[in-house]
């Protein structure tokens, strides 16, 4: 991937900025670490859409606003509306959408590339304007085509959106970014299903060492044992196998947590949720010093998803020697290896039994896990040494 060169280098920060004053999720914290990473290399900038216009921030506006951001990760509540005015008097350059193209060529006479690690501005308007800007180098990281491949856990304007920026990027990228052999192939099956050739592909696993940087909050707030589901509440996270299973378990039972917002075509799991499933508690809004600390304290992380992308929550409890009981889909094979336990997502004796044995362990900590870290992954990305 890499060749960039000498070229100054642009992410594009439009979807982690609409983030801010939200609880971040999985590809926030991408995004961020990428921030974190144009942050400190030279001749880098940032490029955010607004609903006035472009702001071209420099290298070290990128640089506070990673700090202001890691408060937001620290549990702080940030407001958008603050943050983006601070940006535009900040911006080096602001630009009206008719104008972009003209304002980045005069800033980068030479050329530029333009890195996108979010699922906005992937149109065919927005990156002609960054070509015809200068741009020689358009890489894109795709996290997933998890909305063409299974559609059915999808909004129907999520799949027809996605559907639209797919081909976008496959028509004007230069390189792709994939996070996983699984997912990979996934790619490869819906560009091959609508004729499409995809452009160079590389491979760089997501760094899990991001909770590594945060000082744990100390207690959790939990009284009781408990396992731990995180991510957002949606059809294809498979909250609802551990709904039903939730009662059958013998008293005392631990406890289940789901963290993670309420999300879209579930309505039977957010009616159960507010009925009230006996052991069962909804924690949103959680920090991550707060997620620390609930990981290194549960029995196992329970990650039942039909589908996935990378599951990086995953690997980052893996990584502080948490077990993870997962689905036997084959990115969690990928990234797991040995050391998950995996069932059938439709299986709800296999997961019964698997939390059970879990339940009436000691909680004693894995140590044979050896994830990637984010400097492996731009290593690979970025082709530096």
């Amino acid at each position: 991937m890499g060749g960039f060169g000498d070229l100054p280098q642009m992410l594009d920060l439009t979807r982690l900025i609409s983030r801010v004053g939200r609880r971040f999720s999985g590809i926030d914290r991408v995004e961020f670490e990428y921030l974190r990473y144009f942050s400190r290399i030279p001749n880098s900038f940032g490029i955010v859409r607004t609903r006035w216009g472009y702001l071209i921030l420099e290298q070290t506006t990128l640089h506070r606003l990673l700090k202001r951001l890691d408060l937001q990760w620290q549990g702080e509540r940030l407001r958008k509306w603050k943050i983006m005015t601070e940006l535009r008097f900040a911006a080096k350059r602001r630009a009206s959408n008719s104008a972009i193209e003209g304002v980045l060529k005069t800033l980068f006479r030479e050329g530029f590339a333009y890195v996108n690690t979010g699922h906005m501005n992937h149109t065919d308007e927005f990156l002609c304007k960054i070509r015809e800007g200068g741009c020689s180098q358009i890489t894109i990281l795709l996290h997933d085509v998890i909305p063409l491949s299974y559609p059915e856990f999808q909004r129907s304007e999520t799949v027809a959106r996605f559907e639209t920026g797919f081909r976008a990027v496959t028509k004007h990228a230069d390189s792709i970014v994939v996070t996983t052999q699984s997912e990979a192939a996934q790619i490869e099956a819906a560009a091959a299903a609508r004729g499409i050739t995809l452009p160079k592909t590389c491979l760089a696993p997501l760094g899990a060492d991001h909770l590594q940087r945060i000082e744990r909050s100390g207690e959790d707030g939990t009284e009781r044992p408990y396992f731990l589901c995180v991510g957002t509440i949606e059809p294809r996270k498979n909250h609802a196998l551990l709904l039903d299973i939730w009662p059958s378990f013998s008293q005392p039972a631990a406890d289940l947590l789901l963290v993670g917002a309420r999300g879209w075509r579930n309505e039977d799991v957010f009616r159960a949720l507010d009925r009230g499933v006996p052991g069962v508690i909804e924690r949103n809004n959680v920090s991550d010093r707060e997620l620390l600390s609930l990981m290194q304290g549960a029995r196992a992380l329970l990650f039942p998803s039909f589908a996935e992308g990378f599951g990086l929550p995953a690997v980052e409890a893996a990584r502080v020697g948490v077990p993870v009981i997962c689905s036997d889909i084959p990115v969690f094979r990928e990234i797991l290896g040995d050391y998950g336990l995996y069932c059938d997502p439709r299986d709800k004796e296999c997961w019964v039994a698997a939390i059970e044995k879990a339940a009436s362990m000691p909680q004693i900590a894995h140590r044979n896990f050896s994830p990637h870290d984010w400097s492996s992954h731009f290593e690979i990305v970025f082709k530096v040494s």
